[in-house]
């Protein structure tokens, strides 16, 4: 992405700096991907649970007095459901490009599991690695570097719009992760190691052709210590799942 450092003579000479732009980065309040009355996971229908809206009032008043020229969120509801909470009355747009990442239809993950709720639990804990690289695929599904090309691709074209100061985009967990690793100049193998909390915000800073500055990450207003935070995004799922109608549902499969 652009905001990368050309040469040094040419930064050097860029005096007196530029105000860099602030792109604020957010995950979506909490969501429930799986429940006791569906037969698979609601991953693209999810919407905010009485937690993720209070996470989303805390990201409220966290940004009140702020002033946002753009508003992003992806094409899935729980971006827009967020955002809506996050700042009242904003325009809002959405890309679907930001969405988050493609895993593969419910059917396909239980027969590459064989039903078995062991292999299924390692296969989505492990969804993300490590080690993780560009061929490698999400729970059989979207593969990274595609990921990688169509996120990118949607934050540069906010990126390359000069009509903004400071830009709030509300998107997902992995979309973040990829991001912020790109913003890092780091390799994909980052990804698995940057966490990001239901309602999470990320600030990074803009500026020409002067390197991306990135100051804050994984912030979450609601609970600013992370009290009771102990499983990753992925175990959470894992947990829930375990709940659901999934499991059973791979269990006859295995039966």
């Amino acid at each position: 992405m652009s905001g990368q450092p050309v040469d040094q003579s040419q930064s050097q000479a860029e005096t007196p700096f530029k105000p860099r732009r602030r792109l604020w980065l957010m995950r979506h309040g909490a969501v429930r991907y799986f429940s006791s009355d569906r037969q698979g996971p609601n991953w693209h229908q999810a919407e905010l649970t009485p937690e993720g809206q209070t996470q989303c009032e805390a990201a409220r008043i966290y940004f009140s007095g702020e002033t946002f020229d753009r508003v992003l969120t992806s094409s899935l509801p729980r971006t827009r459901q967020t955002a809506e909470r996050v700042v009242p009355g904003a325009h809002l747009t959405s890309d679907p490009d930001l969405r988050e990442i493609e895993p593969a239809h419910p059917e396909l993950i239980l027969e590459k599991s064989q039903g078995d709720p062991v292999r299924l639990e390692l296969m989505m804990k492990k969804a993300l690695g490590p080690p993780l690289g560009p061929n490698d695929q999400f729970m059989h599904g979207e593969l990274l570097s595609d990921f990688r090309t169509r996120v990118t691709g949607g934050i540069q074209r906010l990126i390359d719009d000069p009509s903004w100061n400071q830009a709030l985009v509300v998107v997902h967990s992995v979309v973040l992760r990829v991001l912020l690793a790109e913003f890092l100049q780091a390799p994909l193998d980052l990804v698995p190691h940057l966490e990001q909390d239901a309602g999470c915000i990320n600030l990074v800073e803009i500026c020409g052709t002067r390197h991306p500055l990135v100051r804050l990450i994984n912030y979450t207003p609601a609970l600013p210590r992370k009290d009771g935070l102990k499983a990753s995004t992925l175990e959470m799922y894992v947990d829930e799942w375990k709940k659901s109608a999934f499991q059973a549902q791979s269990q006859a499969l295995k039966d």
